[in-house]
């Protein structure tokens, strides 16, 4: 089965929460069973090109630059897989209705194709001050 969480409005569906969100350096997903996908998509209906800069680690690796639509497996139950702004991500926030003069209807979402629970704070996916 899989997942969805959209940015833009946030709607999270069909994960549970971490209290401890001081502990994570970044918004993480934390599998809750092995072999566990993440994927960040944008959707976009006008061939907008505003781009996002991100960095993702799996547990304590090293940090590594992130592009959009990549799938990365967290390999085992409780590993996890955080990602982080390298720059300002204005994009996130700047959701315009598609049916609107100058909007654009783009927007990003996460899939998983396993249960997560989610940690950190999703402002570090909007700016890395």
């Amino acid at each position: 089965m899989k997942y969805k969480f959209f940015f833009g409005w946030v709607v999270l569906m069909s994960c549970a929460f971490r209290l401890n969100a001081s502990a994570y350096t970044g918004l993480a997903f934390i599998a809750e069973q092995a072999e566990t996908k993440v994927k960040l998509t944008k959707y976009e209906t006008s061939g907008s090109t505003r781009p996002i800069n991100l960095q993702y680690k799996l547990n304590n690796g090293t940090w590594e630059s992130y592009t959009i639509d990549t799938e990365i497996k967290i390999p085992n139950a409780n590993d996890s897989l955080l990602f982080r702004a390298t720059t300002t991500n204005t994009t996130f926030s700047n959701h315009t209705d598609a049916s609107k003069p100058g909007g654009d209807g783009a927007y990003y979402y996460f899939t998983t194709d396993g249960q997560v629970s989610l940690g950190g704070n999703i402002m570090y996916l909007l700016s890395s001050d």
